[in-house]
């Protein structure tokens, strides 16, 4: 059979050059000496102002430096030289972004294929009519602009998601254009799959979709078949799978299938489509809330920036999925990809680790919230960036609900709740299986409720976005018996009753703190500073320089707990007990910003206080807690029931402070935080079995300074000296919200006793990371390095 369906891999083997002349389009341009680059790429991380009024990428007295984390904007042109053999008059080819930061041009030969100017959202051009058809080389030529002032966050620059070229014949499959959902009908489980087919000849011809979906193990488990006669304007046709002993999707077991559709036309086969899917069903109401295949669900949830800390905004596959499993790992079953549309890698690794997804559209509409943000360009382009977010994403079981906006400035004007309509129409024209909502936190007020006024806006929203809005849920419940909510944003300390809230409520599907993990950017937000005037709290929203991290996140910005994500796990019942400390500061307030939490760590490792009083909280849902230090008993105090806390002040001495935990006069409960005994060791550990030799692969080793005993000494910072063999340091640092100096730098140093190393291979064999210090034996952290994956092993 003759076979013109290929889908080829663009992202190794770039040029890259910033501030390149204004003819680097040109397909005979020299551009010899530019830098080798792979995608993703983020060329705004890369840089180094040490010594031109900054340090590494980071640059002072830029505009709007609190927003982008001291990084600033520029403009990056990337180069690809590459051939496709000789092309058929019947076939086409077409190449796919994923994203390309923020505005971008794109050539084929010298042709201008267009412009686009949304950094997050997906887009493709038909290049067949400028190709070399004989197999002689072409050349792809992108330009990408960062002005600096178009977003509230770091947003980074250049093509910092995959491409990829479609190859197929003439009478094809649209990109994005085959929809599948799941439905249940009594005991039976079906694929219902819209498979639209686009036929750029002149004739009508007959055409055969056929369609299987594969399970784990490979296994064929249902075919279906669909035959039409396309005309030149297209048609869509229709097939449905059934499966039998289906295995639905959840967060819990995120079970996915492989659905593989092949266009024909006798023995030749036009086009082939494969994706994965997840079978799952979703029902909302206020009544019941969310039931997923049936089941009460309740969303635990984290906002989060699509940067990916020390590699920056490049969403590497690992990167994303390490991203989604350090979140899962400590809790939540939901992220809300905050403000924009999320990568295909983020969503893939949502879809196989088990993760919901809230796919959100614009931070702006007709209104800016920077010169250059979207708002530029919304009244052109929001219709179509709208299509291209839903008909790229729907097939992703982890998608549970499209946002089509947050805290839009002017959204309740006649021409706002206009454009809400629009955009809601139009997610619900390429998807109507799923909600549409929509992050407010500003409602008109009558008799301190939502005013019915809002309803032109919300008419055509399935859902009700609350940011910060907590205080009002159970009034307007009463209210507005109909209304489904979600907390779309809430704060940290907050959790807790956000946690009662959705007990309590069917009607409220549970929240999104903001934010799940650190990124770059608003920085500062989630600080806390100490002050004697109370009233100072109004004046700590953010820091300056040095500062380049949010760090109002439950996790840092290199992957570790923070003490409140230690909180939302007794919040969130997956502990009974955890303590933190902090040093308590005589005659002086403890202020924390709204996004913020507590300056304290789960740690009694105090050297240099000692003597001193510190601040201890225990947290738990038990009634009180008997709190001692070293066998004698401190203190016995009711836990705050609206806080699930008992705070204690305690002199600082070495040894064991141990909490327990009562209820009813019997110990429910325990935990105890040990004095250690300094730094002895460097440990590492690599996430990775095995990396391929790719140039996209990566693969992160941990840094951590341990006692005798293994015990990570949280207090420990120690230069490091970071050195690799087999491969490539591509990036490293710490947590810290304010060290720019060990950002991206072979010689970090640890904050809170942990760093982390970020290797890139470059041949087979191993590769090797070296870290040293002074006092310290050198440790070493090796990754086999293969050209193929090794064969996955299932477990059921």
């Amino acid at each position: 059979m003759t076979c013109y369906s290929q889908v080829i891999p663009f992202d190794f083997d770039w040029k890259f050059m910033e501030d390149a002349p204004g003819e680097a389009y040109a397909k005979q341009y020299d551009d010899k000496g530019w830098k080798d680059v792979s995608l993703p790429h983020d060329f705004i991380i890369e840089r180094d102002f040490t010594g031109r009024n900054g340090l590494g990428p980071f640059l002072r007295d830029i505009k709007d430096s609190i927003s982008t984390g001291n990084l600033p904007g520029g403009t990056g042109w990337y180069r690809k030289h590459f051939t496709l053999g000789k092309i058929a008059k019947e076939e086409k080819v077409e190449v796919v972004f994923d994203g390309v930061m923020v505005q971008s041009d794109v050539w084929i030969n010298g042709h201008h294929l267009g412009f686009h100017p949304n950094g997050y959202t997906p887009f493709h051009y038909d290049i067949t009519p400028y190709l070399n058809r004989n197999g002689g080389e072409n050349v792809i030529a992108v330009k990408a602009v960062n002005t600096g002032d178009n977003t509230r966050w770091y947003c980074g620059g250049g093509i910092y998601r995959s491409v990829y070229l479609k190859r197929s014949a003439t009478i094809c499959f649209p990109v994005w254009g085959i929809q599948a959902k799941t439905r249940v009908e009594g005991n039976g489980t079906f694929v219902d799959l819209s498979i639209p087919v686009e036929n750029n000849t002149k004739k009508t011809t007959a055409v055969k979709a056929a369609v299987s979906i594969i399970d784990h193990f490979g296994a064929v488990v249902s075919t279906s078949e669909s035959t039409a006669k396309i005309t030149a304007e297209g048609d869509t046709m229709h097939a449905t799978c059934e499966i039998e002993d289906a295995r639905m999707w959840s967060p819990d077991n995120p079970y996915l299938y492989k659905a593989v559709v092949k266009l024909s036309n006798g023995n030749r086969q036009l086009d082939e489509h494969e994706m994965k899917i997840g079978l799952r069903t979703l029902y909302f109401s206020s009544d019941e809330g969310f039931l997923l295949n049936g089941e009460s669900t309740k969303l635990h949830g984290g906002c989060i920036h699509h940067d990916n800390g020390v590699v920056g905004a490049a969403a590497f596959m690992k990167a994303e999925a390490r991203k989604v499993k350090t979140l899962k790992d400590n809790g939540f079953n939901a992220i809300r990809s905050a403000h924009n549309r999320p990568s295909k890698a983020l969503l893939n690794a949502c879809d196989s680790l088990g993760m919901f997804v809230i796919d959100e559209s614009f931070d702006c509409w007709l209104e800016g919230k920077r010169d250059n943000d979207y708002h530029l360009y919304f009244e052109e382009w929001s219709g179509r960036d709208q299509a291209a977010i839903v008909e790229c994403d729907r097939n992703h079981p982890s998608v549970l609900m499209w946002s089509i906006g947050n805290e839009i400035p002017g959204d309740q004007k006649p021409e706002g709740v206009e454009h809400s309509r629009r955009l809601a129409a139009i997610v619900k024209a390429y998807d109507d299986s799923r909600p549409v909502t929509d992050g407010v936190c500003s409602f008109p007020l009558m008799e301190g409720h939502v005013h019915d006024w809002l309803y032109d806006k919300y008419a055509a929203l399935d859902i009700w976005g609350y940011n910060y809005r907590l205080r009002e849920i159970a009034a307007d419940h009463i209210l507005f018996p109909d209304r489904i909510i979600v907390s779309t944003e809430s704060f940290p300390r907050e959790a807790y009753l956000n946690y009662r809230m959705e007990q309590m409520l069917p009607c409220y599907l549970g929240s999104f703190v903001w934010t799940g993990m650190d990124h770059i950017g608003e920085v500062g937000i989630g600080n806390a500073i100490y002050s004697s005037n109370p009233d100072e709290r109004l004046a700590i929203p953010t820091r300056s320089w040095p500062w380049y991290v949010s760090f109002a996140g439950d996790i840092d910005l290199i992957g570790n707990k923070k003490a409140q994500s230690y909180y939302r796990d007794v919040v969130w019942d997956r502990s009974d007990i955890e303590i933190a400390v902090a040093p308590y500061k005589t005659g002086m307030y403890e202020l924390v910003s709204k996004w913020g939490w507590f300056d304290e760590l789960p740690s009694w490792n105090w050297q240099g206080h000692e003597g001193d009083t510190m601040t201890v909280r225990v947290y738990t849902k038990s009634s009180e807690v008997e709190l001692s230090l070293n066998g004698r008993v401190i203190d016995r105090k009711p836990v705050m029931s609206d806080c699930v806390t008992a705070e204690f002040r305690v002199p600082y001495e070495e040894g064991t402070l141990t909490a327990i935990a009562l209820s009813g006069g019997c110990e429910t409960a325990n935990k105890s935080l040990t004095t250690q005994s300094g730094p002895y060791r460097i440990e590492l550990t690599a996430e990775d079995e095995y990396a391929l030799n790719r140039q996209n692969e990566i693969s992160y080793v941990r840094i951590r300074i341990v006692d005798r005993q293994g015990n990570i000494v949280p207090d420990a910072t120690v230069p490091l000296t970071l050195e690799v063999s087999g491969g490539e340091l591509l990036a490293s640092g710490n947590g810290a919200p304010d060290d720019m100096r060990s950002f991206r730098s072979a010689t970090p140093t640890t904050w809170h006793g942990s760093a982390i190393a970020v290797l890139r291979p470059t041949a087979t064999g191993a590769m090797t990371l070296t870290v040293s210090a002074e006092g310290f034996s050198s440790a070493q952290a090796t990754i086999e390095v293969l050209d193929k994956p090794r064969k996955a092993k299932y477990r059921q």
